[in-house]
């Protein structure tokens, strides 16, 4: 395989990665929980996910 089709197939893969992240993304601002939305606590979830995930690391 020449590295123009690699660099190709790369940068389109990426670019639909990217697009389908973000189409989720806008869904999932929207999704509201009792009177808050989730785009509020997306910090705090992202931050509890990373915990979890060293926790695991260390057990």
């Amino acid at each position: 395989m020449s590295a123009l089709a690699v660099a190709l197939s790369a940068s389109i893969g990426s670019l639909l990665a990217i697009s389908i992240g973000v189409a989720l993304g806008l869904r999932v601002t929207q999704i509201s929980i009792v009177s808050f939305d989730l785009a509020r606590f997306g910090t705090p979830l992202s931050g509890v996910i990373l915990v979890g995930i060293a926790i695991g690391q260390v057990l």
